[in-house]
């Protein structure tokens, strides 16, 4: 199978060499594919026409060398949606996540997000015929918000074992960006290849706003935020799987202006350019209750301002009564 194809398969490519590249983090010939010889001189001591020879082989194995016809791509089998466990909110995505896209969930504290999160890393572990992608999930954790309790909650409500549950998500505490960065490049992918299907990156803009806080950094900020979201979308695609990142908002003031125009999320036009879908989340305290409310901000298959209703329980993120 090509997803087998070892390094010292690659033209250019001895055992040397693909030392090196393992010891970089790179584990095999469709990661490596990944990458431009720039990116790989970076951080491997080795032969620049030996590492182009090795890239366009890589990519000759893994990604596609040709364009097609429309109607060739249309007929393409789709690849398989992954369910939410919200019944509104599957109706509001034509059924649910898809992969090779970003999904950006973006809103105050208290309105859902990572709680969102934390039952998506359930349900992509339920089968087929459930909703779900029978894979794993990886989670990004950079403000210490996950919480083994609520998935073993979510794991009961959905019939799975909690403890399997738990070992089927993966949990890394990111420090910095540069850790984050790390991450996606390498260890990352090392997991989406061991049947990862979902990434969560929960708070995507955190560790940002944090290291990179005056003007005067604002672009460098842009700079090194827009690189990561690439290396996630570049993920996606060829690996097919789900990425769902969280940010926070922050308020503008424009007068005479709606909800979702004074409150925007954080990331600027890099953040908004990158993700494939962006949603906005509010809440409401009502009857005991925190119910929330999801609105398409931007996407390219769903319609902008359409809306799904939700609250969130004990058991997770559930239909509104």
């Amino acid at each position: 199978m090509k997803s087998e194809v070892k390094l010292e398969d690659l033209d250019g490519i001895g055992p040397k060499t693909a030392e090196k590249l393992r010891n970089a983090g790179i584990c095999s010939a469709k990661h490596l594919s990944l990458f431009n010889v720039d990116e790989l001189l970076n951080i491997v001591d080795a032969d620049e026409r030996a590492l182009r020879r090795a890239l366009m082989h890589a990519r000759s194995l893994f990604m596609p060398i040709r364009a097609v016809k429309a109607s060739e791509y249309v007929a393409k089998k789709p690849l398989p949606q992954m369910a939410t466990g919200v019944k509104s909110i599957d109706n509001l995505l034509n059924g649910g996540l898809r992969p090779k896209a970003i999904y950006e969930l973006c809103g105050q504290p208290g309105t859902g997000k990572t709680q969102l999160c934390l039952q998506l890393s359930v349900t992509v572990q339920l089968s087929a015929n459930k909703g779900g992608l029978d894979g794993k999930c990886y989670f990004m954790d950079t403000e210490g918000t996950f919480s083994p309790n609520r998935i073993r909650a979510i794991a009961e409500r959905f019939g799975l074992d909690p403890e399997e549950a738990l070992n089927n998500v993966y949990v890394i505490d990111i420090m910095n960006t540069d850790h984050l960065l790390h991450v996606a490049t390498s260890d990352l992918i090392k997991a989406v290849e061991e049947g990862v299907k979902l990434v969560v990156v929960d708070s995507l803009m955190s560790r940002f706003r944090t290291e990179y806080s005056g003007r005067e950094t604002l672009a460098l900020r842009q700079s090194r935020l827009g690189y990561v979201l690439d290396w996630l979308i570049r993920i996606a695609r060829l690996y097919e799987i789900i990425v769902v990142v969280t940010t926070p908002v922050m308020e503008v003031p424009v007068a005479f202006a709606s909800l979702t125009e004074r409150i925007r999320p954080v990331g600027g036009t890099t953040l908004a350019h990158a993700t494939t879908h962006r949603f906005f989340l509010t809440s409401r305290s009502e009857k005991g209750f925190l119910k929330g409310t999801m609105t398409v901000l931007d996407s390219p298959t769903l319609p902008y301002g359409a809306m799904a209703n939700y609250m969130i329980t004990e058991r997770g993120v559930e239909d509104a009564h």
